[in-house]
């Protein structure tokens, strides 16, 4: 056998050998199926005639792993590692709408600001800058005179003093009119501590649905008018040192 002969020879047999290596480590990242052992088969293999299909399956899995998570975190990784992926649409639009509905249940400034700032021009833009219009103007809202008092439950002067009741003034010191205030009332302990259950009422409400209305909840409250708030109780927690903490939790425009 000539040199050359020998030499072809050999160079098939390291192929045949290349060939079978690479069959055997992509069957084993197909077993694994996942991200991270299909890339780490690329980078020994990046001239795989698998690798086009291999990177699709990378994408798919991934955005799988978000899609999984529901999270808005889980989106923009995927979206950072696939910025042109096969779901880059799909997980910009499921970011965006994750990224409004935490915003949304956080309920804050700053988190809608937040929201805002990070997509500018998103689906939920309008009802962010509008539900922020709201949380902004809580801070308008003013509450007065806050005070707690015995009384009797069944309104009966000649009752027992059988409850307490939060009195307040709520001032709407904006210049904007307002159909509905919520207020949270916490009861608190020495320390300032709220006790008890999560407690809320309205001052100014037009229609409370399974409650019935009180009259006096019913008219917008105008800019510089004030509500009187009353909220009444016969379950106090065995601590309370009947003081009470009494803050705007939501509010909407009249229109």
């Amino acid at each position: 056998m000539s040199t050359k002969t020998a030499l072809l020879v050999l160079l098939s047999v390291l192929a045949l050998n290349l060939c079978a290596c690479e069959g055997l480590a992509l069957h084993d990242a197909r077993l694994k199926d996942s991200p991270a052992a299909y890339e780490a088969f690329l980078q020994q293999y990046p001239e795989s005639a698998e690798a086009d299909g291999l990177r699709s399956r990378i994408d798919e899995l991934r955005y799988r792993e978000a899609v999984e998570a529901g999270t808005p975190a889980a989106y923009r990784e995927y979206l950072a590692r696939h910025p042109k992926g096969s779901s880059s649409e799909q997980a910009h639009l499921a970011e965006e709408q994750l990224s409004f509905s935490e915003a949304e249940a956080a309920g804050t400034a700053e988190a809608l600001e937040a929201y805002l700032k990070a997509h500018p021009k998103g689906a939920s833009e309008d009802a962010a800058n509008s539900l922020l219009d709201r949380v902004l103007y809580r801070e308008r809202i003013g509450i007065h005179e806050l005070r707690t008092e015995q009384v009797n439950l069944a309104n009966n002067p000649d009752g027992p003093l059988d409850g307490w009741a939060v009195v307040a003034d709520v001032v709407n010191e904006g210049r904007r009119t307002v159909a509905l205030v919520e207020l949270h009332i916490d009861l608190l302990d020495a320390s300032g501590k709220a006790e008890g259950q999560q407690n809320k009422w309205w001052a100014v409400a037009p229609d409370l649905g399974a409650f019935p209305t009180p009259e006096a909840l019913k008219p917008p409250l105008a800019p510089g008018a004030t509500r009187a708030f009353r909220w009444t109780t016969g379950a106090v927690p065995q601590n309370w040192s009947q003081k009470v903490g009494l803050r705007v939790t939501d509010i909407r425009f009249e229109y």
